[in-house]
């Protein structure tokens, strides 16, 4: 009876241990089958998948982007045009450009001309905007220079020193030397000459912008009783003419427009002196004057 009953509680350990290790089984079985369902239905490989999608398609504000929302200016690019981004650009350069930045007109077009394709555009409307940018005197070669008798053509350099104390100033500009005869004519009081530069412009300029100053180099020209004055030709026709700067004078702005299509621009430089006797001046006279000018052309929009 006692082996019936070993044999009994034998068979039922043996069928207890069976069936707990059939139930981990079953219950590993039914882990490792689990299945991920992503927010759109997708099958997933791994639960955090499911996270990170959320994760990329909330905001702070827990809100899902819409398809018509941008985040950064790449998505932008990727939706618009390359006609129209070229167009947007050139659209701003020329709003600096009305407003004579020229630097900054070109910089705004250097992000476009970077990821376009096709730069023609870009570069037209680059050399548009260069074209706009004043032009000095004083960089420009000129087609030819007439001295006069007392009076040498000179270009100003930014060490040299105005009557009101300035430096820093740059242009061309006309200078006397010791006055030991400057002729006068019977009749007369004062004695004149004249230099001048001509400029071959070809009808590229519209205006004429900077200022007329009279020299403080030395005690001398800044006390000069010569006076100077500034003429400017347009293919031989005066277009302006300025007021005589003598000692205590202050600068004189210019401003003048440029007849369409001149080819030749002249800047005549004028001295006067006085205390003319007998053909001889009286006293040693010093002048010397600058002009520092710009040519530009009017801004056309851009058609």
């Amino acid at each position: 009876m006692k082996k019936v009953i070993i044999c009994i509680v034998s068979v039922s350990l043996l069928l207890s241990v069976f069936c707990s290790c059939s139930n981990k089984k079953a219950e590993e079985s039914v882990v490792t089958s689990i299945v991920y369902i992503g927010p759109d239905g997708q099958v997933l490989d791994h639960q955090y998948e499911a996270s990170y999608e959320e994760t990329v398609n909330s905001r702070v504000d827990n809100k899902p982007y819409t398809e018509t929302e941008t985040t950064t200016s790449t998505t932008v690019r990727e939706t618009e045009s390359e006609d129209a981004l070229i167009d947007r650009a050139i659209s701003n350069a020329e709003s600096l450009l009305a407003e004579e930045k020229y630097d900054q007109a070109l910089a705004s077009l250097i992000e476009v001309k970077s990821i376009v394709s096709d730069r023609s555009r870009i570069i037209d409307e680059e050399n548009r905007i260069n074209s706009f940018r004043p032009v000095a005197l004083y960089d420009l070669t000129p087609m030819t220079k007439t001295r006069g008798n007392v009076l040498n053509p000179v270009k100003w350099h930014g060490n040299k020193v105005l009557n009101t104390g300035e430096c820093g100033k740059t242009g061309i500009g006309a200078e006397t030397y010791e006055l030991l005869s400057f002729g006068g004519y019977p009749g007369r009081t004062h004695g004149v000459t004249s230099a001048s530069y001509d400029f071959y412009i070809q009808g590229e300029y519209d205006q004429l912008s900077g200022e007329f100053y009279l020299s403080g180099e030395t005690e001398s020209h800044k006390n000069t009783p010569m006076s100077l004055s500034l003429n400017v030709y347009a293919d031989g026709v005066i277009i302006y003419e300025s007021e005589e700067l003598t000692k205590g004078d202050l600068p004189i702005s210019i401003l003048t427009d440029i007849p369409s299509g001149c080819q030749v621009l002249r800047v005549e430089f004028v001295s006067s002196t006085t205390n003319i006797a007998d053909g001889i001046s009286e006293e040693t006279q010093y002048g010397s004057a600058l002009v520092n000018a710009y040519l530009s052309k009017k801004y056309v929009p851009l058609t």
